[in-house]
C-alpha cells in the first residue's frame, strides 16, 4: 500500500510499491526524524507532506469530510487544517477525520511525534521500536527494508504463522516478524522525546440505552438517515475531484444497498463491477439491478484457479496478513481497468456483519468462531481466548478481528490502484448499528425491514444467499433452506467425500494448478524450515497434505510471507 516511511535514522531505502509509476515521491527532514513519501497520485488535496517551523505533517488516504473540516476550522490546505486542529483539539485531532487515512504529526517545540491510523484500521501503519531505532511505515515492506539497511535482525513470530493457518488472517497486531507490529483500528503511537507508547483514541462500544424506548419505526428512520449521509459523503468525494463513479455489485444486500441509495440521492451513472462464476445467480441478480438503474456492468468470470498464481504479489500488497487467494480475481480485474478515470472504489464491505450481525437468526442463534480452518485450532485456542477477553463481547471481538483484520485487510491491495470506501464502515453508522440490540440485527431482521420499508424496489430482486426475495415469509425461507441442505447432502454423496468443496474438486481436475502449488512448496519449504520450529514445520506439512485448497493456500501464504520478511534479495 503506497504511503510513507518515518525513521529516527537517515536511510537510503527505496520505498518499493507494486506500481511505482502511479506514485509521487518526496522526502523531508523533520527535526530528529527522516520522512519519505511514495503516495498514489490521486486525491492529492486530501493528503499532506510538508512542514514549517512548528510542525511537520503527513496525511495519507482520503478524508471524506475534508471540505466540511476546512469550513469548520477555516483552513486552506490539509497541512494548515491539521496544524489548526492540533492546536485546538490536541494530539487526537485526527479523530474528527472520516474515511480511510493514516498519518503523522511532529511537534518540533515539544519533540513529540504522533503516528495514527483510522477508526477501522483499513489504512494500517507498521512500526518497529527497538533500542535507539524507530521505524514507522504504511507498507510492511518499507519497515522490513529499513530494518535490513540498519542491520536489525528480524525473527519469525510463530504465533502469527498459526494465525494464518487457522484464521487466515491475524488476530491481533502481529506480523510475521516479532519486531514489527501493526497499529490496530483506533490506535496511535506517541513518541515523546524518544519514548514510544501506544494509545487508543477510539473503540466501538455498545450503548444499550440509546434505543431502549424507541419503536422499530424510529430505529428504521435513524438507520436510513445515517446511511444516506454516509453514502453521500463517499459519492460527493468523487464529484469533488471530477471522477466517474464505480461500485462493486454482487447478489448480496450490502453492495446493492450502497449503490441503490447513491442513486436515490442523486441522478448518477455508476459503473458496476462483478466477480463471480459464469452464469451464476450472483451474475444474474447484478445484471438485473444494473438494468433497473440503466448502469453499465463489467463482469469478470471466476471459473478458473488463476488466482493461485499471484501468491507473491498479493502477499507483498497484503503484508501476508490475510489469505492471499481471496482478492486475486478482483486484483486481476483492476489490472485491466483504466482506474485513473474513476474515484473511490465503492463497496458494501462488512454490511452483513454490522447491520446484519455475525450471529445467525432462528432458533440456533450461533456466533461463528472466526476461523477458516479448524485443523490446527488447538494451537491458537488459548491465545484466542485471551485476546477475546480484551473486547466487550463476542460480537465486538469478531468485528475487530474477522472484519477489520480479515475482510478489510484486502483494502491494502486496492489502495495500490485507488482509494476504497464502504458506507457500512462510516463511524456514525457503524456505531448506530452497535447500539441496535443484536436481537433485532440477528438473521438480518432489521436489515430486511429497512429495505422493504424505504427501498421496496430493491427487495424485488433475489438475495443470492437464500436464492429468493427477502419479502417471503419465514415458512417459505425454511422450505428453501431444507431444499438447499438436501442438495448439499446429495452433492457430498456423489463426491463420496463430505469435506470436498466445489473449489477442491476444481483443483483436483486442474493438473497445471496442482503442479504450480507443488513446485512452490518444494522450492520454498526448505528455506522456511531454517527459521521455524520442528513442530510448526510438521503442522504445516500435515495441513498441506490433509487440507483442501483453502488450507493449501494458507500454507503458501506463510511460505511467501517468510520470503518477504526474512529473505534478502
Amino acid at each position: 500500500m503506497p504511503g510513507f516511511l518515518v525513521s529516527n535514522k537517515k536511510t537510503d531505502v527505496d520505498l518499493r510499491n507494486i506500481f511505482d509509476d502511479k506514485c509521487i515521491k518526496n522526502e523531508m527532514v523533520c527535526g530528529a526524524y527522516y520522512a519519505k513519501q511514495n503516495t498514489l497520485n490521486k486525491f492529492l488535496k486530501d493528503k499532506a507532506f510538508s512542514q514549517d517551523d512548528d510542525v511537520a505533517v503527513i496525511v495519507e488516504g482520503c478524508i471524506l469530510n475534508r471540505l466540511e473540516l476546512l469550513h469548520k476550522y477555516d483552513g486552506g490546505t490539509m497541512f494548515e487544517l491539521c496544524k489548526k486542529m492540533y492546536g485546538i483539539l490536541g494530539e487526537t485531532f485526527f479523530q474528527e477525520f472520516r474515511g480511510s487515512f493514516s498519518g503523522m504529526l511532529y511537534d518540533r517545540r515539544r519533540d513529540l511525534l504522533l503516528a495514527f491510523t483510522n477508526h477501522v484500521g483499513d489504512r494500517p501503519l507498521f512500526y518497529m521500536s527497538r533500542e535507539d531505532a524507530l521505524v514507522i511505515g504504511s507498507q510492511v515492506n518499507y519497515v522490513i527494508d529499513a530494518c535490513r539497511e540498519m542491520g536489525l535482525r528480524l525473527t519469525l513470530d510463530e504465533n502469527a504463522a498459526y494465525h494464518m493457518l487457522t484464521f487466515a488472517f491475524m488476530e491481533d497486531n502481529s506480523t510475521y516478524a516479532n519486531e514489527i507490529k501493526r497499529l490496530l483500528a483506533g490506535e496511535y503511537l506517541r513518541v515523546d522525546k524518544g519514548e514510544v507508547t501506544l494509545h487508543r483514541y477510539h473503540r466501538f462500544r455498545k450503548n444499550t440505552e440509546r434505543f431502549k424506548n424507541c419503536s422499530e419505526t424510529e430505529i428504521l428512520a435513524e438507520i436510513d438517515a445515517c446511511f444516506r449521509k454516509a453514502v453521500e459523503l463517499e459519492y460527493s468525494k468523487d464529484e469533488e475531484y471530477g471522477f466517474e463513479h464505480r461500485a462493486d455489485m454482487s447478489g448480496g444486500l450490502d453492495s446493492r444497498m450502497a449503490m441503490w441509495v447513491a442513486h436515490s440521492l442523486k441522478d448518477r451513472h455508476i459503473q458496476l463491477n462483478t466477480v463471480c462464476k459464469s452464469n451464476d445467480l450472483e451474475e444474474l441478480i447484478a445484471k438485473q439491478i444494473a438494468y433497473y438503474w440503466k448502469d453499465e456492468i463489467c463482469v469478470r468470470a471466476d471459473d478458473s484457479l488463476a488466482f493461485l498464481y499471484d501468491v507473491d504479489v498479493m502477499v507483498q500488497m497484503l503484508g501476508g496478513l490475510s489469505l492471499y487467494m481471496g482478492p486475486t480475481n478482483e486484483y486481476r480485474m483492476l489490472l485491466g481497468e483504466n482506474t485513473e478515470r474513476f474515484g473511490l472504489k465503492h463497496t458494501g464491505q462488512v454490511g452483513d456483519a454490522v447491520l446484519g450481525s455475525f450471529r445467525s437468526g432462528g432458533e440456533e442463534k450461533r456466533w461463528p468462531t472466526g476461523r477458516y480452518s479448524e485443523r490446527l485450532a488447538h494451537r491458537v485456542q488459548q491465545y484466542a481466548e485471551c485476546i477475546m477477553q480484551k473486547y466487550e463481547d463476542k460480537e465486538i471481538y469478531l468485528l475487530y478481528v474477522r472484519a477489520f483484520l480479515g475482510a478489510i485487510n484486502t483494502h491494502q491491495f486496492i489502495q495500490n490502484f485507488t482509494e476504497v470506501s464502504s458506507p457500512f464502515l462510516d463511524v456514525a453508522f457503524f456505531q448506530l448499528c452497535m447500539d441496535i440490540p443484536v436481537e433485532l440485527r440477528a438473521g438480518h431482521y432489521i436489515y430486511k425491514e429497512w429495505i422493504m420499508k424505504y427501498y421496496p424496489d430493491a427487495a424485488r430482486y433475489k438475495w443470492e444467499r437464500i436464492d429468493d426475495i427477502i419479502t417471503n415469509n419465514e415458512k417459505e425461507i425454511k422450505i428453501w433452506r431444507a431444499k438447499r441442505d438436501l442438495r448439499r447432502k446429495i452433492g457430498k454423496l456423489i463426491a463420496k467425500d463430505d469435506r470436498r468443496s466445489p473449489l477442491d474438486m476444481l483443483y483436483e481436475s486442474d493438473k497445471k494448478a496442482q503442479a504450480f502449488v507443488k513446485k512452490y512448496v518444494r522450492k520454498n519449504y526448505p528455506y522456511f524450515m531454517t527459521m521455524a520450529s520442528e513442530q510448526l514445520c510438521k503442522d504445516m506439512k500435515e495441513l498441506y497434505y490433509q487440507g483442501g485448497i483453502i488450507e493449501k493456500s494458507m500454507v503458501l501464504t506463510v511460505l511467501s510471507s517468510a520470503k518477504l520478511y526474512f529473505q534478502e534479495d
